[in-house]
Parts: C-alpha cells; structure tokens; sequence
C-alpha cells in the first residue's frame, strides 16, 4: 500500500525545494552556461553582458573595497548616486567574503524561493485547497526570465517577494474567521506587512506607494467585513479587535521611510538634446482637469513617467510600443487603459514572435516564455466560475492588475516591462495553471489521471 498526497508536503519541504532548484540554476548558469556554452552572453564573473548586473557588480566591489581600507563607515545600502539597494547588498556580501556574484546565490537563491512558496500559498487559498497549489509556483520559480535576479544582480527578486508578503497578508487577514490562534496569526500577518514594505522599499518605492495608495479601499472593505462576522458571532471581541487594529495601521508602516514627494502636478517641460531623437524639444502640456490635487498629481505623475520612457534614447532602438503616444490630462489616461491592460498582460504579441526581428536566443526564450503565459490565462478563463467565489481571488486579481495597469501605462520600452512585470503576470499565470488542471482532473472521465492519489496498490 503506497500513501502519498501533496498536502503531506511541509511548506519548509517546499521552500528546500524550490531553493535547491534556484540554487542549481544559479551554479549553472554562472559557471557554466554562460562561460562555456554561451560565451557570446557572457560578460565576465558569471554575470550577462548588457545587463545592469555588471554596473552592480563593478559598484558593489568599490564599495566593499573602500569599507576593507576604511571600515563600515562607507557602506550605503541605498546608493544613491546609482544603482540603488543591490550594489549595497552585494557589497555587504562582498566584504565578509570574496567580492564574487557567486556569494549572492545563497541569499538570491533564498529571496526567489520564498517568493514562489508565497506564490502557492496565494494559489492555496484561491483554490480552497493544497492539491494542485504547488502547479501555480512553477511558471513563476522556473521561468528562465527568473534567472535576472536569483542568478544575476537585480532588485526585482526583493520587490516581488515584498509584493507578495503584503499580498498573503492581505489574504490571511481576510480569512480571519477561520484564525485558531489569532493572536499568532495577527503576529504573521503583522510581520508580513512589515517585511513586505522593508523588501518593496529596498526594490521599487513607487509600487509601494501604490499598495498604499489601494489600503483605504482594502481598510474598509475587511473592516466592514469583520464587524460582520462579529455581529454574527463569528468572532470573539479579541480576534476582531485584533483584525480591526491590523487594518488600521496597515498604512502607516511606510510612514517611517522616506519616498519621494508630489505635491503639484508640473505643468509643462521638455527633454533636451540628450532624449530620443524622435522626440527632441517636444513641449510636455499637463492640463488640469479640477480634480483635487491628491488625484490629480498622482494622474500627472503617470504622464511623467510615459514621458521619461518615451524620451529615453534606448527605447528608439529596443523594442518600443505605442511610443508616440503620450498624456496631457487625466482622460488621457484613463481613456488609454484598457489598451494599456492588454500590453501588460499579453505583449508582445504573436504577430511579433516570428520576426526576423526576434530570432535571437533572448526573443526565442520571450517566445516560449509567451506561450506558456497564453496557456496559463486561457486556463485562468476555463474555471473562473469557480474562483469568482473566492475572496482571496479578487484580492490576488485586484492586487496584482494595479501594477500591471501602471507599467502598461508608463513604459514604452517593452524589454523594460516584460521583467518589470514579471511576478505579478506570473502569479496569474500558476493560478491558471493550478485552477484550469484541477477543474479538468475533477471531470470524471479525468479522473484516473489525477496525481498523487491518496491509495495506490
């Protein structure tokens, strides 16, 4: 008799797995297939020729080598002057031991395992069930886009695992009725808030903002929630009291971080000389549009980052999309949404896949990569019916739309947000992938196919 279920599985037996594989990946890449079978990629110590990695490294070792000659003193976690938190990181890693990308796999290798272990558990609670969670982490772990962070020097391995903290504590909180111990599943929820805003603020500040920006509708809605499930019983005073307080400090955890300030929206500017020569001296016009300014400087600065995308000279010569188009009040924006939703869910197009244009080894592995996304949403849509139910499936929808609305509608460079996006596409993706095999696998005329059953003989 053979008895084996995934839900046997621990969630630390999942993580050791999805690290061990990160962990090869990395080893291989670094020392293998870069150096030996795609030497034309590589651009010395293990790292990708035309990639911010190798500017990362190159800072990271000038700064670990200043902190030997004069101490901790000239350490920056943040560099400001360039490159931000993973030139800091990696020269933290640097200094206590050689200044080698290859240190960074531990640590890398653990940041992306982690991501993927929260991935499943968002697919967990959109299914209502451990069975086929574990198939939702698996476009987002192995993905060979992936490899920019665990395998290389980027901070977008830090934003999606601070992303999806936030997320999977969002989504516990909203589960609060079923809490055993609610003051240890407060602590968790506390901790990954906390964590999820420490990780976005190492990363991207401005997605952040963002979630910030999505908590009062998030506050109300679960408050709301909760003092329903008291009224009726549900809930002991003290599990509701610690629901109600976790909603309402949720927005001030970036209190303590400094972000970058807003307050009026720039009425009109223009890039100079050193711009894409498509757009040179081209006037920028914001028009209000009488909302009150809180509104209106956050639709403004929307404009503002189109325009850096549009105006960037590597965006003329790397795959731009829709690079004429720009905003000057808020119904531009709005008006360009869905267009805007479509890139960043399903770009680039099929119609580009093919091209003599896109037959290198990068655009062949953005080609496969697109297939698999197509599946996975295709297979999102064949068992929606039974998601839409789900709470913790609008969260994860809603959650991870918005970001993707905000790339689609400020970069134009598509190389840009194919990685930019990459966690939050992803997560739909394995949510597709886990849902639409569990709704075929329960058919019956499936059901001999499904794995892991209970008995065997």
């Amino acid at each position: 008799m053979w008895k084996f279920s995934v839900a046997e599985i621990s969630n630390s037996k999942f993580f050791c797995i999805f690290f061990c594989f990160s962990a090869a990946s990395a080893i291989l890449i670094q020392f293998i297939i870069l150096p030996l079978l795609l030497p034309h990629l590589h651009g010395g110590h293990g790292l990708m020729a035309g990639l911010d990695s190798l500017a990362f490294h190159k800072i990271a070792v000038q700064m670990s080598n200043a902190m030997h000659e004069q101490g901790w003193s000239q350490w920056e976690l943040m560099k400001a002057t360039n490159g931000g938190s993973p030139p800091g990181i990696a020269a933290f890693f640097y200094y206590l031991t050689v200044p080698e990308p290859f240190v960074l796999i531990p640590f890398n290798s653990a940041v992306h395992a982690l991501s993927a272990l929260l991935v499943m558990l968002v697919c967990k609670s959109c299914l209502g069930g451990p069975k086929f969670a574990f198939l939702g982490a698996i476009p987002f772990l192995v993905l060979p886009s992936a490899a920019n962070w665990y395998a290389q020097i980027h901070r977008d391995g830090y934003c999606f695992l601070g992303f999806f903290l936030i997320l999977h504590g969002w989504i516990c909180l909203a589960a609060i009725a079923n809490w055993k111990i609610p003051w240890r599943n407060g602590l968790l929820v506390l901790s990954e808030f906390v964590f999820g805003t420490l990780f976005l603020w190492l990363a991207r500040e401005y997605i952040l903002q963002l979630l910030v920006t999505l908590f009062p509708f998030m506050i109300l809605t679960l408050s709301a929630r909760i003092i329903y499930l008291f009224s009726k019983q549900h809930l002991s005073f003290s599990t509701a009291l610690i629901g109600i307080l976790l909603c309402l400090i949720s927005p001030f955890l970036g209190e303590p971080i400094k972000t970058k300030s807003y307050a009026e929206p720039v009425p009109e500017y223009q890039f100079g000389s050193g711009s894409n020569p498509q757009f040179v001296n081209e006037k920028h016009v914001w028009h209000s549009s009488g909302l009150p300014n809180w509104l209106e400087v956050r639709f403004s600065r929307v404009a503002d980052e189109r325009n850096s995308s549009r105006y960037s000279p590597i965006v003329s010569n790397k795959n731009p999309i829709d690079i004429e188009v720009k905003f000057s009040r808020v119904f531009d924006v709005i008006a360009y949404l869905p267009r805007a939703l479509q890139i960043a869910y399903l770009s680039p197009f099929p119609n580009t896949w093919l091209t003599k244009k896109n037959r290198g080894f990068m655009k062949l592995i953005a080609t496969g990569e697109m297939l698999i996304v197509y599946l996975g949403l295709a297979l999102l849509l064949v068992n929606i019916r039974a998601l839409v139910h789900r709470v913790p499936f609008w969260l994860t929808l809603f959650f991870c739309t918005a970001p993707l609305a905000i790339y689609g509608l400020s970069v134009t460079n598509l190389g840009a947000l194919y990685r930019y996006r990459y966690g939050y596409l992803m997560l739909m993706v394995g949510l597709g992938y886990c849902s639409g095999i569990q709704f075929f696998l329960s058919k019956k005329k499936f059901s001999h196919l499904v794995p892991f059953s209970k008995t065997s003989k």
